[in-house]
């Protein structure tokens, strides 16, 4: 409810936080309402703090369930799962770009302060097909369209594997160049350092 939202605002900044991060989309589920959005911007404005909208950005369950023609999949032709049974959007179809800024424009439109994007999971039996351009340079000009579009802070949480590991590779599209490029903030999982 909007008092809960509130309240929860109000104990963030007691404990000393300054930022809220609202899961506005996450992967297995559907964006929160309009509603939502409208009590959490309040809510963080009462309360002084930073609005952080945290969005599922490619990693799409319910997107790539509804229209498979969107998803991403694996070596053998199968909808891409990943190790928490969540299909993905492929970033090389337009529409699938779209439907990500599309949630964007909803979190920054009901006042977001920073959009922050988790980037992670196991990518490396993705199968992209044979295409002209690498999913380093989609994902990276994707975070590059993102940085145009949008005027407020940009984050990336990606894990160390993604970053200095073996997750890092031109074939997934992630490692830490593409990030530190066009995000403003990206964090990485204390357990990964």
């Amino acid at each position: 409810t909007q008092a809960d939202i509130l309240s929860s605002a109000v104990n963030l900044k007691n404990l000393g936080y300054t930022a809220a991060i609202v899961p506005v989309k996450p992967s297995s589920a559907a964006r929160i309402s309009a509603d939502e959005l409208s009590w959490a911007a309040d809510a963080c404005e009462t309360a002084n703090l930073r609005f952080v909208a945290y969005l599922s950005c490619f990693r799409d369950d319910v997107a790539s369930r509804a229209d498979p023609a969107l998803a991403v999949c694996d070596s053998e032709g199968e909808l891409f799962i990943d190790y928490e049974y969540s299909a993905w959007l492929n970033p090389y179809e337009e529409a699938a770009r779209d439907a990500v800024l599309e949630n964007c424009r909803f979190a920054v439109s009901g006042g977001a302060d920073e959009l922050c994007f988790p980037y992670e999971g196991n990518l490396s039996v993705i199968d992209y097909g044979d295409r002209e351009e690498s999913p380093h340079d989609v994902i990276g000009a994707f975070a590059q369209l993102l940085r145009e579009t949008f005027s407020v802070y940009l984050g990336a949480v990606i894990s160390g594997d993604d970053m200095f590991g073996e997750g890092a590779s031109e074939v997934k599209g992630q490692d830490v160049a593409v990030f530190t490029e066009s995000f403003d903030r990206v964090w990485g999982y204390a357990a990964d350092a």
